[in-house]
């Protein structure tokens, strides 16, 4: 119970800070959409190729968390203070080269989509200006890195709270110009969002400098260390390459989807946004294991970590059940605040009925690699979600959704039934190799005794 409630007090802050840090492109999207349905378009399409690229990056500097969480529970104060200064070198490198791909290719990618100019106009705008952030959302994804797996996570909370606070008047006056700013529409809002990234990582960096953790982080030492560049680089390029791999299954369904119609495009889009809304709860509570799996790893104490593994998957699988009540019987009622049209509603709350079935799956999958990265493991379960999403969820999802190969085309259900099964494929392959993972951790703990 004692290891609960911390993984409690650990997850719900970070709960709050993913969700509001998520907001910011909702802002982004209404700003936008009082401004002209053609900057909402272009904002769209801009941050279909920002999303993935921000993702990749805080992805990668993920792996900053499980050493930071390792040397505290060792009492190795240095070593954090190493780990986040070699973090925040290598955010700004990542940030840097991502930018200078999506910078590149950018141009290329939107022109293949085939939209109106003046709209990839817009998005191009955009995108021009909130990937100039990368480097910064890079850096600041170390640093938040280095205060959660050091245990603290309300000073996160409260910076990405008072960001999405600060987005909205940043949104309005650039993107309408006001107080003697140009008036830059959507591309406004690429704008705004660069700046809060900018202030997100003043204030993180001001937490560093007065806050409770000051002393880790004040050491001196900058020069950078290609040996820790690797050792991060190691665990975290998987968990970025992770990221791509499940945020793009989705940009492919979402093309397959495509020919069947404005209406069940739709449908889809308001039932991935609901359900990529749920997710932030058994997400935090990964998060929140990452820490504490580190720290007990770092300890040598194994008892610890099998507590807090187990208060892990209780909250975890608790957060699922709650989610799949509340799609189940809130389908009706959330999708209304999406679209009133009658077919957009109907094609949602029929695929809303599947989500429901994964809900605990994705939550034992996703519970399974916060231990799993807190243990430095993170390449085997990349290799897992690849086979899961892309060698099993697409072929069936497609073969069930778009052809009469097995039975007539489900269209979209079929598409999302595949996903079921692809996520209930993958939990099945986390756990186990969680559980194999914790047999070679346990022999090895009890050699040093």
């Amino acid at each position: 119970m004692q290891e609960l409630k911390k993984l409690l007090r650990l997850a719900g802050p970070i709960l709050v800070a993913q969700l509001s840090f998520t907001a910011m492109s909702l802002v982004d999207t209404l700003v936008a959409g009082r401004y002209g349905s053609d900057d909402l378009a272009g904002v769209a399409i801009g941050g279909s190729f920002w999303l993935p690229a921000l993702m990749f990056t805080q992805a990668v500097l993920y792996s900053v968390t499980p050493f930071v969480a390792q040397a505290l529970g060792r009492g190795d104060d240095r070593a954090r203070g190493h780990y986040l200064r070699q973090g925040i070198w290598l955010g700004v490198i990542v940030g840097s080269l991502v930018w200078l791909i999506v910078f590149t290719l950018g141009d290329i990618g939107l022109a293949q989509i085939g939209s109106m100019p003046h709209i990839e106009q817009i998005a191009g705008d955009y995108l021009f200006w909130i990937i100039l952030s990368l480097p910064v959302a890079g850096a600041y994804q170390a640093i938040r890195s280095f205060v959660e797996g050091s245990g603290r996570t309300r000073p996160v909370m409260f910076v990405n709270l008072t960001g999405l606070i600060l987005n909205i008047p940043l949104n309005y006056i650039f993107v309408f110009g006001e107080f003697g700013a140009p008036e830059m529409g959507g591309a406004g809002c690429g704008l705004a969002t660069g700046l809060v990234l900018l202030y997100m990582l003043i204030a993180m960096a001001c937490y560093l400098r007065f806050g409770a953790i000051r002393a880790a982080a004040s050491r001196k030492d900058w020069l950078p260390s290609l040996r820790t560049f690797l050792q991060l680089g190691r665990i975290g390029l998987p968990i970025g390459l992770t990221i791509v791999a499940e945020v793009s299954i989705f940009a492919v369904l979402a093309l397959i989807i495509a020919p069947l119609g404005a209406d069940v495009i739709a449908g889809h889009q308001v039932a991935l946004s609901m359900t990529s809304q749920t997710f932030m709860l058994p997400m935090s509570v990964s998060l929140a294991l990452t820490v504490r799996v580190g720290y007990f790893h770092g300890a040598g104490d194994w008892q610890g970590m099998m507590r807090a593994i187990k208060a892990g998957y209780l909250l975890g699988i608790g957060g699922g059940l709650m989610t799949a009540i509340l799609l189940y019987f809130g389908a009706n009622a959330l999708t209304g605040f999406y679209s009133d049209n009658p077919r957009v509603h109907e094609v949602a709350v029929a695929i809303l009925f599947l989500p429901v079935l994964y809900q605990i799956p994705d939550a034992i999958q996703v519970c399974s690699a916060g231990i799993l990265r807190g243990l430095k493991i993170t390449r085997t379960p990349m290799l897992a979600v690849l086979i899961a999403y892309w060698g099993i969820a697409l072929p069936i999802g497609y073969t069930l959704g778009r052809t009469d190969w097995l039975i007539e085309p489900m269209g979209a259900r079929g598409l999302w039934l595949g996903l079921v099964i692809g996520l209930t494929l993958a939990a099945v392959f986390l756990v186990t190799i969680t559980w194999v993972s914790l047999r070679r951790v346990r022999r090895r703990l009890e050699a040093l005794v």
